[in-house]
């Protein structure tokens, strides 16, 4: 995985037939539905997932891990509510 400011580039290299495939996935921070950007429905699955009552994986979960310590959590769920509401930078 490559770290940028507010994206994750994971790289995966397959060999076939002696030719090499390469898969990039990119993702943005606080984007849990892929979409480019963090707008309210990134804040309400979070907040589902927060509750309980929606549960993100793959990609989704990854990228709603905003503080970057392997967990998501209420820090992180308080942080991309805050970005939606313009209170906070999630990229500052």
């Amino acid at each position: 995985k490559v770290s940028k400011e507010n994206h994750v580039t994971t790289e995966y290299s397959i060999t076939v037939n002696s030719s090499v495939i390469l898969d990039v996935e990119t993702w943005l921070y606080g984007d849990v539905t892929g979409d480019g950007r963090v707008d309210g429905t990134d804040y309400l699955r979070i907040k589902s997932h927060f509750l309980e009552t929606y549960t993100l994986s793959g990609l989704g979960k990854l990228s709603g891990d905003v503080t970057k310590d392997g967990r998501m959590d209420g820090t992180d769920y308080l942080r991309i509510k805050s970005h939606f509401l313009g209170n906070y930078n999630l990229y500052k």
